[in-house]
């Protein structure tokens, strides 16, 4: 698990994701990026993929798990994950998704 000053957003980084951040769309989830000096994450799961709060925080443990073995190669930013579907993601799926997603941000960005 990452730590908590690596997983939380202030409200004012949130809309500044939102706005100005590049919308990039895996097969589990939408991402939204942000370039900063420092990398933060925030992972929702939204009432639309599951009715069941225990299906969504696994989920978002699941996503937060894959996210701290990807952390280093993780580009600085704000990161901004929301589901897109639940049920069918199992963490190599997570896995696989992240790196791509990774590797696409790490291109666009040289």
């Amino acid at each position: 698990m990452l730590a908590k000053a690596q997983r939380y957003f202030s409200e004012r980084e949130v809309t500044l994701a939102f706005r100005k951040g590049k919308k990039i769309q895996g097969q589990c989830f939408l991402v939204r990026y942000f370039q900063t000096d420092r990398k933060k994450t925030l992972v929702v799961v939204s009432k639309k993929i599951s009715k069941s709060a225990v299906v969504r925080n696994r989920l978002r443990r699941l996503a937060y798990r894959v996210l701290a073995e990807l952390w280093s190669d993780l580009p600085s930013g704000l990161w901004y994950f929301s589901f897109q579907t639940g049920f069918d993601c199992t963490e190599e799926l997570l896995h696989n998704d992240l790196n791509k997603i990774i590797s696409h941000v790490t291109t666009k960005t040289r």
